[in-house]
């Protein structure tokens, strides 16, 4: 706590609070009720109410728990901050010390992450970049032999200190400053480590997806190392074993088995060999005690291939050992953070990034009203774990070879993986959603009584648009043969999936049953009413994910078309495209006519529902949707679609829709042209929205409800029955 309150102190002199500019929060980590009265008192006798804020957690969530439940909060705003600082409690900061990674940042787009040069007590400079570990520069630091360090010093991890800022590999989490947007992009700090190892995981994931990481020696920042985490260099203790764990864990995420292996086997080796010559040449002992017993103990070889989970306030491992008959069912999903969507769910947290109900959300429902023992999975790729008397909630990263053949690779083996945790766990029911393994890889688990329930959220091809591929047409037989013999049952959204099954499947399947995804009644009780059809400008909203097969570019070239019809755009959304997509909108000069908001929370993006007189959903003829919930919000609010041919809505939505056929840039501007000229079919689109409002609000045709009706009361479903419904 009082090197927290000295922080503090040192943090007071920089003018960034006078002009309103940042703001300081500390989340106090479960350490106790002394620690928080004594941050309380500190900071109210300083009077430092107006930057420093003080949360409290009853326990101890680690460097990575912590950070992002700060993160998540701030960014929730209405207007979230441009940079994060992560601060090591641990630290004295310099007056221009913050000033210089902001300022930096600002002048460099691309640098998601910036790093000050640390310093000793004493002013010596500490190690602040560094090089990606790896085979030579485990090797080299476990050998020790000059020789070797020369041939190897360029993959030192270790690397001389810069005199100028310069891209490095990684920095220290000591003091590191994140960019928001690439935060939105490749997520937060991986709770899987707690603490150690969680700063190169987060510049090695950033780097992954083109951002860059640089060390500013203008920043100047003491460090007292070790004094937050009790691992001091001053005095040689013992490694604890959440250090290994956390090594382990970055090794087999980024490297895989085979090159962990290989590293545990350089260091050990060389580390061994260091040992005996040290022993007989006399040289003096600073190394950590056991070290050499802790690394061989700690290592795939002896604790295996399995990504490792460090959490709690104790730092060990969550080893999981389940008792396989207390698991009624077993639920897979992914890519989202299903252990996040757990916690807001079981906090009963409003999440406003979030407009429809998720589908784990009702799955847990369900799970709850029939007091189910649940096993939850995600293949999200920061590992997460939670656990509740009823429920195991967990992130459990996909390893991606890479594509092609790699990619097929990869489903399979995550699929056996799944299989394998499924047989020893023998749940009644193994409910798994779409696109986290291919369907048949998951057949053996019936072998050992286990009954498959496939979740659709995805369709197997773009409506309209069947692939002919060699590869991918074995790959639907594949599948169609495990919905033919293997599925107890299969769940669906939209009337085009539950077509594709059958096409893959044949007459002979297992029953399939469909649900509608589901919304807060409270948001859509009482929609504005329909805009008139004579106000201008005609304002057209897009809502989802801006990537190229969404049709998003598609909007460019219409808005260049209709200039002159009085239409307005408005893109609301994130993506990967996001930034593309601007640059392109500046260099058409399209700025006047079209805006583009990015991510919005509920709150904001109904309001860009209200102000639109349509919504438009131009999804590429080579997207499958699954059922486009664009669609489903816009009519909620009373706004008609125009969407493209493969949004399987457009069945479901039927007379508030119009239909253009896909990739048709043509087709969409005349169905525009069309609403422009003629009232009576505008307002006849909009007279036709509040019919079909109720099967998306009163949870009769929701997951929870269908699965309500056709697990728990159909405890046997024929495996070849040609019976298909409804809900």
């Amino acid at each position: 706590t009082q090197v927290t309150i000295n922080c503090l102190h040192s943090l007071a002199h920089c003018k960034l609070w006078d002009s309103n500019e940042a703001h300081v929060v500390i989340w106090e980590n479960g350490t106790g009720s002394e620690a928080v009265a004594l941050l309380q008192d500190c900071i109210k006798q300083n009077q430092w109410e107006s930057w420093v804020e003080l949360l409290v957690s009853p326990v101890n969530l680690g460097f990575t728990g912590g950070n992002n439940r700060v993160i998540e909060r701030a960014l929730q705003n209405d207007s979230p901050p441009d940079y994060f600082l992560l601060l090591n409690s641990d630290t004295l900061v310099a007056e221009q010390s913050l000033r210089s990674l902001m300022e930096f940042m600002d002048t460099h787009p691309r640098a998601g992450i910036c790093g000050s040069q640390l310093l000793s007590e004493s002013g010596e400079v500490q190690a602040s970049p560094f090089r990606f570990p790896s085979f030579a520069s485990e090797l080299d630091n476990g050998l020790r032999l000059g020789l070797v360090s020369r041939l190897l010093s360029r993959w030192s991890v270790v690397m001389p200190t810069p005199q100028r800022p310069c891209a490095v590999d990684w920095v220290s989490g000591a003091s590191m400053l994140l960019r928001r947007q690439m935060l939105e992009q490749i997520g937060l700090l991986d709770e899987g480590f707690f603490t150690y190892f969680e700063d190169v995981d987060l510049c090695k994931r950033a780097q992954l997806k083109g951002w860059q990481a640089w060390y500013v020696p203008e920043s100047q920042v003491v460090h007292l190392e070790g004094a937050s985490s009790g691992i001091v260099r001053r005095v040689i203790k013992r490694r604890p074993a959440y250090w290994f764990q956390a090594r382990r864990r970055f090794y087999l995420k980024h490297y895989g088995g085979t090159h962990t292996a290989a590293i545990d086997a350089a260091f050990i080796s060389g580390f061994a060999l260091w040992r005996l010559r040290r022993m007989l040449q006399h040289r003096l002992d600073n190394d950590p005690p056991f070290m050499l017993l802790d690394f061989v103990r700690n290592s795939v070889f002896l604790k295996g291939f399995r990504i490792p989970i460090v959490q709690g306030s104790t730092m060990q491992q969550t080893e999981v050992k389940t008792d396989s008959a207390r698991f009624d069912i077993m639920y897979v999903e992914g890519p989202g953070d299903v252990v996040e969507s757990f916690r807001r769910w079981n906090s009963q947290e409003d999440v406003l990034t979030e407009t429809s109900r998720t589908y784990s959300g009702q799955f847990f429902d369900f799970c709850k009203i029939n007091n189910l023992k649940t096993y939850v999975i995600s293949y999200h790729d920061q590992a997460k774990l939670e656990i509740t008397p009823q429920f195991h909630v967990e992130n459990l990263p996909k390893l991606v070879l890479g594509s092609g053949v790699l990619y097929h690779l990869s489903q399979i083996l995550y699929g056996l993986r799944l299989v394998a945790i499924a047989i020893r766990l023998r749940p009644t029911y193994l409910d798994v959603t779409s696109g986290v393994t291919y369907w048949f890889v998951l057949s053996p688990a019936k072998l050992f009584g286990i009954k498959i329930i496939s979740h659709l959220h995805n369709g197997f091809w773009p409506n309209g648009y069947r692939p002919t591929g060699l590869g991918k047409r074995v790959l639907l037989a594949l599948d169609g043969w495990f919905f033919r013999r293997i599925a107890a049952m299969a769940l669906c959204v939209s009337p085009e999936i539950q077509r594709q099954i059958e096409a893959i499947a044949g007459k002979s399947h297992a029953p399939i049953y469909q649900f509608r995804g589901q919304f807060y009644r409270k948001d859509f009780e009482h929609p504005p009413a329909s805009l008139p059809h004579n106000q201008r400008p005609f304002n057209i909203v897009f809502a989802g994910r801006v990537e190229r097969d969404k049709g998003v570019f598609d909007l460019l070239a219409m808005a260049e078309q209709l200039r002159n019809d009085g239409v307005t755009f408005e893109i609301c959304g994130g993506g990967s495209a996001l930034e593309e997509l601007k640059q392109e909108c500046t260099n058409r000069g399209l700025g006047d006519i079209i805006s583009i908001s990015g991510n919005l929370q509920r709150p904001q993006l109904l309001a860009a529902y209200a102000r639109a007189h349509i919504v438009i959903v131009p999804t590429r003829s080579d997207c499958a949707e699954a059922f486009a919930k664009v669609a489903a919000e816009a009519i909620l609010m009373g706004r008609p679609a125009i969407c493209s041919s493969v949004v399987p809505a457009i069945e479901v939505l039927k007379n508030a829709v119009i239909a253009v056929t896909a990739d048709d840039l043509d087709g969409y501007v005349n169905a525009i042209k069309q609403l422009l000229s003629n009232s009576k079919d505008y307002e006849s689109l909009c007279q036709n929205c509040p019919s079909l409002r109720e099967q998306f609000l009163d949870g009769a045709q929701g997951l929870t409800s269908v699965l309500q009706k056709n697990v728990l009361f159909n405890r046997n479903p024929m495996q070849n029955n040609s019976r298909s419904a409804d809900v």
